[in-house]
């Protein structure tokens, strides 16, 4: 759903307000920090923002997010079931902070959210341009996926070379 920015400030409002003045409970911190962030894919089903309202994000580019995300998450397994835990090379090192609105992103999935704690550095930044990266490594990484409709452990050691072969042999067009 698309809103004006005006549309989202007043509804990230009231969703503040709701926090202070609600007796149950209710974690509203996650609809208006959605709202003032313009997460579209987070909407409950009304959308508004405070203060300084941030373009709208679509739905598609919160879903890459989520999906890199969960792809480092679904790496993480393969690689403990494959090496043991800590033997993953696919490392996440989270998005770059001055320059990627996925990272606000990421850390409202992550700390709002609660999601996707256990593949997370800490910091969330990673102070660079992964984006470029992560969108080869998601692509070879659904291509692997697709090939054993997605069960995770039909995955080898062997598939997960050819996966690192594949992102460094194309990460030379990144340039």
């Amino acid at each position: 759903m698309k809103l004006e920015a005006k549309d989202r400030l007043i509804l990230a409002m009231q969703y503040r307000i709701l926090e202070k003045v609600s007796g149950d409970g209710e974690n509203y911190a996650q609809y208006y920090e959605a709202l003032e962030n313009g997460y579209t894919y987070n909407y409950a089903s009304e959308d508004a923002g405070f203060i300084s309202v941030d373009e709208e994000h679509s739905t598609e580019e919160c879903q890459e997010v989520w999906d890199i995300l969960q792809m480092f998450d679904h790496l993480q397994i393969v690689m403990n079931r494959l090496n043991g835990p800590g033997g993953s090379t696919f490392k996440f090192t989270g998005f770059d902070g001055n320059h990627d609105w996925q990272y606000f992103y990421q850390v409202y999935i992550v700390e709002t959210l609660g999601r996707f704690e256990q593949i997370l550095p800490k910091p969330l930044n990673s102070h660079g341009t992964v984006l470029p990266h992560y969108r080869l490594l998601l692509k070879a990484w659904k291509a692997l996926t697709d090939k054993y409709e997605y069960k995770l452990d039909k995955i080898t050691k062997a598939d997960l070379i050819e996966l690192e072969q594949t992102v460094s042999a194309n990460r030379a067009t990144l340039g």
